[in-house]
């Protein structure tokens, strides 16, 4: 027998044991060891085809889940809508991106923003006077609106949450913006300061100050570099 496997038969046992922790005896002293050392090593080779086995089975289920899950799409950002002149239309979605910062640092985000609906007038009112016997008395030029958002977290960090916060500009049909000075609660669900992960849809309401009597104003969400318009009927 030559050096080499010698050495190999010598060091077999040895090595199972580091391997698999398993008590073998490194020389057979009879027939008897011989026979229980041959069964110890017949008993791990099972034990390593079977984990082998294991192995393959978890890393073709891998596989068909990597294969299977489902890709974000790549966002088509729309510059010909979301102006003055050209706002989203009322119950269409504009996605936009911009960078926030968490406690991992930058980290780019892809949203899809849409207004669902607007309650405005004396809806609008009866809804707040049930809610909050505190609201603040507007103009008679100005009126209550309440307005439902939905926002489509499409892509960004997987490990910090972005924390939404967009609260509308209103301007006029002339052009001049409506301060938001006048305070009013509900008990429908918050449109901002909701956390999301990326897969996430959020659908809530903010409360906003609006002309009386037009048909028609503008929303506009400022997000990063983005000012965008929203038509509201």
């Amino acid at each position: 027998m030559s050096k080499r496997g010698l050495l190999d038969l010598l060091l077999l046992p040895l090595l199972l044991m580091l391997v698999f922790n398993q008590p073998l005896t490194l020389f057979a002293q009879s027939s008897d060891d011989t026979d229980s050392l041959n069964l110890q090593i017949t008993d791990l080779t099972q034990l390593v085809e079977d984990l082998t086995i294991q192995i393959n089975n978890l890393e073709t289920r891998v596989a068909e889940l990597e294969e299977a899950a489902p890709t974000v799409p790549t966002a088509q950002i729309d510059d010909s809508i979301g102006k003055r002149s050209n706002p989203v239309p009322f119950g269409d979605s504009f996605t936009f991106e911009f960078t926030e910062y968490g406690s991992s640092g930058a980290f780019d985000v892809t949203a899809s923003l849409s207004i669902l609906s607007v309650i405005r007038g004396q809806e609008a009112l009866d809804i707040i006077n049930a809610d909050d016997a505190y609201a603040d008395e507007l103009p008679s030029e100005l009126e209550w609106a309440i307005v439902e958002m939905q926002l489509d977290y499409l892509a960004g960090s997987e490990d910090d949450p972005y924390s939404i916060y967009l609260y509308p500009t209103v301007f006029d049909v002339s052009g001049k913006e409506i301060a938001q000075n006048y305070y009013a609660y509900t008990n429908l669900a918050e449109f901002n300061y909701t956390s999301l992960f990326p897969g996430a849809v959020h659908t809530g309401y903010v409360i906003l100050v609006v002309p009386q009597g037009e048909d028609a104003f503008d929303l506009v969400v400022n997000s990063g570099n983005d000012t965008i318009f929203f038509a509201t009927e």
